[in-house]
C-alpha cells in the first residue's frame, strides 16, 4: 500500500512492531535489521544493528552496519564499519576474513586497487580458496599491470623530449 503526500509524492512505507522489541534480545534485532536492509530501510537497519553492539554479533554488526552504508554509497563509512569488526575481542578466523573481503570490495569501488588487493592478499594468506579472492587478486594485478604499460611515461619537458629524440636519430 502507498501513500501519497499533499504534493503528490509517494512516501516512504513504515514499518510498526505490535509491540517493542526488549533491548537486550540482539537476535531480535539483528533479525529485524537484515528485514529493513532488505526493505532498503538502510537507516532503520543501521539502528537496529547499532543496538546490538556491546550486546553480542558484534563482528556481524559491524559488517552489517557497513553494508548498509556501502548499498547508500557511503564507501569511507562502509570501510570504517569493516575495520570497527577487526577489533572486536572475539573475532573468529572466518569473520576476519568476511571483513577483509568486504573491505577489498568497498576498495575497489573507491577505484584503489593498490588497497583491495593488499586486503584480498591477506585472505590468499591464510585461505587462498575463499569465495573469488584469487580471480580478484589476479584481475588486479593484470590490470595493474595492463595500466602502467598502457600509459605512456609523462614527459617533462617537451624541449627536452625533442632534444633527446634529436641526439638519438629519432625524429
Amino acid at each position: 500500500v502507498r501513500e501519497f503526500n499533499a504534493g503528490g509524492s509517494v512516501n516512504r512505507p513504515s514499518v510498526t512492531l505490535e509491540r517493542p522489541i526488549d533491548e537486550s534480545d540482539s537476535d531480535t534485532h539483528f533479525d529485524l535489521g537484515l528485514a529493513y536492509r532488505e526493505m532498503g530501510l538502510y537507516e532503520e537497519a543501521i539502528k537496529a544493528f547499532r543496538k546490538i553492539l556491546g550486546h553480542g554479533k558484534e563482528v556481524q554488526s559491524h559488517l552489517m552496519i557497513g553494508l548498509c552504508h556501502r548499498d547508500q554509497g557511503n564507501q569511507s563509512e562502509a570501510i570504517n564499519q569493516f575495520k570497527a569488526g577487526l577489533y572486536v575481542e572475539r573475532i573468529t578466523s572466518e569473520e576476519k576474513l568476511g571483513l577483509y573481503y568486504e573491505i577489498g570490495i568497498t576498495y575497489e569501488k573507491l577505484e584503489d586497487p593498490q588497497e583491495a588487493l593488499y586486503y584480498y592478499e591477506m585472505i590468499v594468506k591464510k585461505q587462498p580458496s575463499y569465495r573469488d579472492v584469487g580471480e580478484r587478486v589476479t584481475t588486479l594485478k593484470t590490470s595493474s599491470t595492463t595500466s602502467n604499460m598502457a600509459r605512456p611515461p609523462a614527459s617533462v619537458d617537451p624541449e627536452a623530449d625533442a632534444a633527446l629524440d634529436r641526439l638519438l636519430g629519432s625524429d
